[in-house]
């Protein structure tokens, strides 16, 4: 039992594996037939240059990559063999020749990179249910009821100079809705516009914060101020007090030198006193002597007493003069003190205004450091204000670029298929007149072999009425002036097309002619009528950069170079090559700059136009791209007479490197 149960089991897993690889398999088959019939009803401008059909398949499915090689084996797409080139990968070059890729879902991932390779190249991109309906050409799309299905993106398709039958549509296609699209571009512009408010409003938050710091600042330079002012004052009262120091130390040295004098006076009355002390002494053994004399002799005491009386006045008068040196003395002694204590009070003020001037040096030092972290700041400040200034002119015209990039290839593409349309119309309504010419022709030269003259005269007179002759003159003309009409509109579309391309974030490599004529067409309106464009092309190899950033660049220049010229003028457009460098030189005749303006040009939001024709970013912008792409931009000028633009760029990605 158990047996027979495993064989039941194996039996409907296998039936169930092989419905699922017919599923595959009829899936293959439903590509491979759709790939076929896509390329029956496409027109390439020189395939009957080619002597093979490529298609590239990029894919890891084994099961698409085979029923591919089996077209290739057994059908003929124009009569010409099929050749079939798989890979992995986008391939580093794709070559001319290829006419056709088909990208299954699994390599999704690759649709943009490869969009953007084969740019402007004749090659119909097949894809798989890829969501962006923008940028698709053919999509293959598996609907809810799960059936393969295919939209056809006209535009796109006729955009890469390839031609489609609408009978394609009968297979079961559908075409993308344009109108679809273009009003989802037009709500994530509303998004944006809606974050670029917000963006705005944060600004002027942080505008108010910082104004708020200024003043904090100038209230902390303002008290600086007060600092330095007292500071001053301090320093003034020092410098009097050093200067009082000194003159009490020059007194100190005259009281020095007047007591070293009177010290030498005194050594000398000393001296005198000790020899009047000697002769005292002698005097007073003198005197003893005649005391025993007189107990010796009264007579000679009597006779000498005159003489004693008369030497003890003079006693008496040397030691007055004593006791008068004795209270010079003791004056000298108390000057000499009180001169110390002067002294040392003058030392003692000395060291207190030292204390003093040490601890005003220690303020001083942390003032200065306060100072110089506040420069610091200031700068830091003034630094940050300048970038949010240069970052907000930067974020406004990028939205600006980004919307008009969106508005511009929205426009193009939508002006492209009524183009496209008048276009296909003229070419068939050349080929129905030619025709009809053709069996007028054929059927005046059957009534003419009948000969009947009637008829002829009846058929004559009816062309006479409708005036035939003269209407088969006037269509051709009529149809070629609609043709030079529809290809001049065209033209204006591939200049908004290459204007737009302002959305690729890598360097690529351009033709700066086309970028400066398509800034030329799209400004044409303000100069047709009074400005002649003189054009000097030199030839200049292709430039890597991003092309639409310089367009918007060219764009600010002339436009500016317009409005310079109030009446009549002429601009003169030059170009040039110096090595690894390209230069473009725009010169108009208008009424020039004032010198005192050229340093500020560049400067966001200056403007030297009226209110409502400028805001003063244009040339701010356009030195933010030179920069981006390290050129050089110089300006010359002379008031009434004009001014030229000199713009350098490097050519190659090393030239940049090197600069």
């Amino acid at each position: 039992m158990k047996n027979v149960l495993k064989y039941f089991l194996l039996g409907i897993i296998l039936i169930i594996s092989s419905f699922r690889v017919a599923g595959q398999v009829d899936r293959a088959n439903l590509i491979g037939a759709y790939a076929f019939n896509f390329a029956r009803y496409t027109t390439w401008p020189d395939e009957n240059s080619r002597s093979d059909f490529k298609i590239l398949l990029i894919s890891d499915r084994k099961e698409i990559v085979d029923e591919f090689k089996f077209l290739s084996k057994t059908k003929k797409i124009k009569d010409k063999p099929i050749t079939i080139s798989s890979e992995l990968a986008i391939p580093k070059q794709l070559g001319a020749e290829i006419r056709m890729i088909v990208l299954t879902s699994e390599k999704s991932d690759l649709f943009y990179q490869l969009n953007r390779q084969i740019e402007d190249l004749p090659i119909l991109l097949i894809s798989e249910n890829f969501a962006d309906k923008k940028v698709v050409m053919i999509n293959l799309i598996d609907t809810p009821k799960k059936e393969l299905l295919f939209e056809v993106n006209k535009a796109n398709i006729i955009n890469h100079k390839l031609q489609i039958n609408p009978e394609i549509l009968l297979m079961g296609g559908t075409e993308v809705d344009v109108a679809e699209l273009y009003r989802a571009s037009q709500k994530s512009l509303e998004n944006m516009e809606t974050n670029l408010q917000k963006m705005n409003d944060s600004l002027s938050m942080l505008k108010d914060s910082i104004n708020l710091t200024l003043g904090q600042i100038k209230r902390q330079e303002e008290s600086i101020l007060k600092q330095r002012e007292l500071l001053e004052e301090q320093s003034e009262e020092l410098q009097l007090g050093r200067n009082e120091i000194a003159r009490n130390k020059s007194e100190i040295a005259n009281h020095e030198v007047i007591m070293g004098r009177q010290n030498e006076n005194l050594n000398k009355q000393k001296i005198s006193l000790d020899e009047q002390q000697i002769e005292l002494s002698e005097q007073q053994s003198f005197i003893n002597q005649q005391q025993k004399e007189i107990y010796l002799s009264k007579a000679i005491l009597d006779s000498l007493a005159t003489e004693i009386s008369g030497k003890n006045m003079a006693l008496d008068q040397q030691q007055e003069i004593i006791k008068r040196q004795k209270l010079t003395v003791v004056l000298f002694a108390v000057i000499g003190l009180l001169s110390i204590v002067i002294l040392l009070f003058i030392i003692n003020g000395s060291r207190e205004k030292s204390r003093k001037n040490k601890l005003l040096i220690q303020q001083k030092e942390e003032i200065e450091k306060i100072n110089s972290k506040l420069v610091t700041s200031n700068k830091s400040l003034y630094s940050t204000i300048t970038k949010l200034s240069e970052t907000q002119s930067q974020l406004v015209a990028s939205e600006k670029m980004a919307s008009l990039g969106v508005l511009t290839a929205g426009i193009a593409h939508e002006i492209n298929n009524p183009v496209n349309f008048i276009y296909t119309g003229i070419n068939s309504l050349r080929k129905d007149y030619d025709e009809l010419i053709s069996t007028v022709q054929e059927t005046d030269k059957a009534i003419q072999e009948k000969g009947d003259e009637e008829l002829v005269q009846k058929v004559q007179r009816i062309k006479e009425a409708s005036e035939l002759d003269e209407i088969m003159e006037i269509i051709p003309q009529t149809i070629d002036d609609v043709r030079i009409g529809a290809e001049r509109a065209a033209d204006i579309i591939k200049g908004l097309r290459n204007f737009s391309r302002i959305d690729k974030d890598s360097m690529q490599y351009s033709d700066i002619h086309e970028g400066i004529d398509s800034a030329l067409l799209l400004l044409r309106n303000k100069f047709k009528n009074h400005i002649t464009i003189q054009k000097e092309y030199s030839q200049l190899p292709l430039i890597e950069c991003h092309p639409g950033k310089l367009n918007q660049a060219f764009l600010n220049i002339i436009s500016n170079a317009i409005d310079a010229i109030e009446k009549e003028g002429k601009i003169f457009i030059r170009t040039w090559c110096d090595q690894d460098w390209g230069y473009v030189q725009i010169e108009d005749t208008g009424k020039g700059i004032p010198a005192e303006f050229i340093d500020k040009i560049f400067d966001p939001f200056f403007t030297t136009k009226t209110v409502g024709q400028g805001v003063g970013l244009g040339l701010s912008i356009t030195f933010g791209i030179i920069k981006e792409h390290n050129g050089k931009i110089e300006v010359k000028s002379e008031v009434n007479r004009g001014t030229i633009f000199t713009i350098s760029l490097p050519c190659t990605t090393n030239s940049r490197e090197e600069v």
